[in-house]
């Protein structure tokens, strides 16, 4: 078939082939894009069973949308030969990158969780692949997972199809269960990913034979070696996780994927492999007497937040997710284990006057000891020194040795103005409130900081984060905000142009207001070379990728964020973003729910499922959860249009009108973007109205252009030749 051309697809070359099918790689001459092709093979009877086995296999993969399971484009036929149009991954089997030797335990972890995710989004879905194994697995050329062939596949309540699978299944990977004929569920996937992960990390089966009757009386009769006993690159406990994934008994094996890899997960922080040691900084409890006084508590933890992470070595959790434990009483193992963090740092502050007492204790969750515990008495301006002592002190219990280099990173200090420190640690704590008096404070002491030293970079970094965010949220235009963000960062860079957070509050205001692209791109990227564990950039560089339409992108810079700081809200609902401008509404919804439960009052998520749910056109989920976006936002501007825009959609005409006349007496005190009004003209079919709204907004600037090209709510504008000319003048590509 090789040069022969199918319909519109020319057949390329021969990429293999299984029980079932033959795959080629083909060009769609149509959309001048690569894809696989999947036909049945030539030595199949073509029985009406084949070929519904065949027709169920696309069915059941199109009906999963994860960025680890391979995409179906569709079933197309010609000349009574149906066909599988499916992505094209250009990479190789996980068969070829474990043959001979064993992963290195760090890219071990990397596939095993993109492995996972692929499985769960499955067995969401009532779907049983029941042919996990290394040649269903392909690694592309950015080391991203995609679970591929679901010939096999079982979905729930599904019977006749797949009785046979024995017959077609690889007897290495097979489970008990399998092989003797029983039922099956998504837990015969869960031991045959045991089989995989076992073969990644040893690069050996663990139920072998001569032949394969002796290989199934393995399987059924015989238990495997623990992992460790082959290769000393495996941890000890990995084992208990492989072998518990083995179990024969499907009762004691792991009942969900997201178990299992919750447990690997929390391998990262106990792996013998020193650049998985973690620390988490829990909130330091304030006992000063002054009330007041919170804001140098959260402060001090933070900074130290920002010192350990100096320190390579040590993974440490973010902020925003630490200070969710602030006056918490769940146990230290709780804590350690939904942080992911084997270390916790706790201490107390007592500060009176210019006078500090100050204590922190390390604790070693897993074993339940202390590691180190030590009481500092001094006055503010001796918070630096104590910062500079925590940090070696807890590299020292880890016995970690710190590089010259680090050394020298540990006793740099952003100012040595005890009184500046001070202005700038009330700026973050208001900033870190987010609402718009708190960032207007916010700006008012960071602008006290830099006035007592005019040299603080990180007080100027301040400065241009308050300035975004008072732009981005709409609390003001965008001209009066951005480019004082703009200014502000590279006044930080000139005085620290390794500063890692001026770099991304600089490409903030590049993508958002100066609409140039490259600027943007290339300083979030020099802002995560200077500093990977720097969650917020991710985060920052998701939106601009996800603006630009480079989805699966996006979603690894969201997971890498969530990866950093796993209990950020803004972080989890980032990546339920994308899935939505992706138009993978199913899994967005999912990630919102997530977030939904790590905190039910978080607005942003409530708002963006909200969306979701419109999108699939289900409005009365969609507009409760705008109504409580509007009660959570105190009627924001952004909610409110969320809102008439569901209305407007489904057909309450009466809740537009009160919303656009909440907006008009809202803009004689304050700004209302435009492109708000754009969009809810849209939605009401007025078109006119929705270009002159679009024009509008883009003589203001509005940041919201941006997302010109992926916001769907847009979708009634595209098709008019007015559309392109807006995207030129936001210098889109149309």
């Amino acid at each position: 078939m090789i040069g022969t051309t199918i319909g519109h697809y020319r057949i390329l070359e021969k990429l293999g082939e299984g029980g079932m099918g033959v795959v080629y790689k083909s060009q769609d001459m149509r959309l001048n894009r690569l894809v696989a092709l999947k036909f049945l093979r030539q030595n199949l009877v073509r029985t009406e069973t084949d070929l519904a086995r065949f027709l169920q296999e696309a069915r059941t993969a199109a009906s999963l949308s994860h960025a680890n399971i391979c995409t179906i484009y569709g079933i197309e036929e010609d000349n009574g030969d149906q066909f599988i149009v499916m992505e094209y991954v250009d990479g190789a089997t996980l068969r070829t990158k474990i043959a001979g030797s064993p992963l290195l335990f760090p890219d071990f972890l990397t596939y095993a969780s993109q492995i996972g995710e692929g499985l769960a989004a499955a067995h969401d879905r009532g779907i049983v692949h029941r042919d996990i194994k290394p040649d269903n697995i392909i690694v592309n050329a950015k080391n991203q997972i995609k679970v591929m062939d679901f010939g096999l596949a079982k979905l729930k309540g599904d019977v006749g199809l797949t009785r046979t699978a024995i017959t077609l299944g690889t007897a290495a990977y097979m489970s008990p269960e399998q092989i003797q004929g029983a039922d099956v569920d998504h837990r015969t996937d869960i031991w045959s990913f045991g089989v995989v992960l076992y073969e990644m990390l040893t690069s050996k089966l663990p139920f072998r034979g001569e032949h394969e009757a002796a290989v199934l009386y393995s399987i059924v009769n015989e238990d495997p070696p623990p992992p460790s006993s082959l290769t000393s690159e495996t941890p000890p406990h990995v084992d208990d996780i492989i072998l518990r994934a083995l179990e024969k008994d499907t009762a004691k094996r792991y009942q969900t994927v997201r178990e299992l890899l919750y447990d690997l997960t929390q391998s990262r922080s106990s792996s013998h492999d020193t650049r998985h040691k973690s620390v988490a900084v829990l909130p330091f409890e304030n006992l000063s007497t002054e009330k007041e006084n919170e804001f140098f508590s959260d402060g001090l933890t933070e900074e130290i937040i920002a010192t350990l992470s100096k320190i390579r070595s040590i993974d440490v959790v973010s902020r925003t997710s630490v200070m969710q434990y602030k006056g918490t009483t769940k146990s230290i193992k709780q804590i350690s284990r939904e942080l992911q963090a084997r270390h916790l740092l706790e201490g107390s502050v007592r500060k009176q006057g210019d006078d500090l007492r100050i204590t922190a204790q390390l604790i070693d969750a897993q074993q339940d000891v202390h590691l180190w515990a030590e009481k500092y008495r001094g006055d503010v301006h001796d918070v630096f020194d104590i910062q500079e002592k925590v940090a070696e002190q807890i590299a020292h219990a880890l016995e970690i040795q710190l590089s010259p280099h680090e050394e020298r990173d540990l006793r740099k200090r952003a100012t040595d103005d005890a009184e500046a420190y001070q202005s700038y640690l009330k700026g973050r704590y208001n900033w870190n409130r987010r609402t718009e008096h708190a960032v207007r404070r916010g700006l008012t002491f960071f602008k006290q900081a830099i006035e007592k030293d005019p040299t603080y970079a990180l007080a100027y970094h301040g400065l241009a984060d308050s300035y975004n965010i008072l732009g981005f949220y709409s609390f003001l235009p965008p001209r009066e905000t951005f480019p004082l963000a703009r200014a502000a960062a590279e006044r930080a860079l000139e005085i620290d142009s390794s500063l890692a957070e001026a770099y991304s509050s600089l490409a903030y205001a590049q993508h958002y207001f100066d609409w140039d692209w490259n600027a943007a791109e290339l300083n979030y990227r020099k802002a995560i070379t200077l500093k990977d564990r720097y969650a917020t950039v991710h985060q920052f560089f998701c939106n601009y990728l996800t603006s630009m339409g480079r989805f699966e992108e996006a979603v690894a810079e969201a997971r890498r964020a969530t990866e950093i700081d796993p209990l950020s809200l803004i972080g989890n609902s980032a990546v339920g973003w994308v899935y939505n401008h992706w138009r993978k509404y199913d899994q967005a919804i999912e990630q919102f729910r997530r977030t939904i439960e790590i905190d039910g009052e978080f607005m942003l998520a409530h708002l963006w499922l909200g969306m979701s749910y419109e999108r699939k056109n289900m409005f009365d989920d969609a507009i409760g959860e705008f109504q409580r976006a509007v009660q959570l936002s105190g009627q924001s501007t952004i909610s409110l249009a969320a809102l008439a825009h569901a209305y407007a959609r489904s057909g309450n005409l009466q809740g537009v009108a009160g919303i656009l006349e909440q907006f008009d007496k809202h803009a004689n005190e304050a700004y209302v973007s435009s492109y708000f009004r754009a969009v809810i003209e849209a939605g009401s079919g007025r078109i006119d109205r929705a270009f002159a709204f679009l024009e509008k907004a883009v003589e203001e600037r509005s940041h919201w252009l941006v997302f010109l090209n992926v916001d769907s709510d847009l979708d009634p504008l595209r098709s008019d030749p007015r559309f392109e000319a807006v995207l030129k003048k936001v210098g889109l590509p149309g």
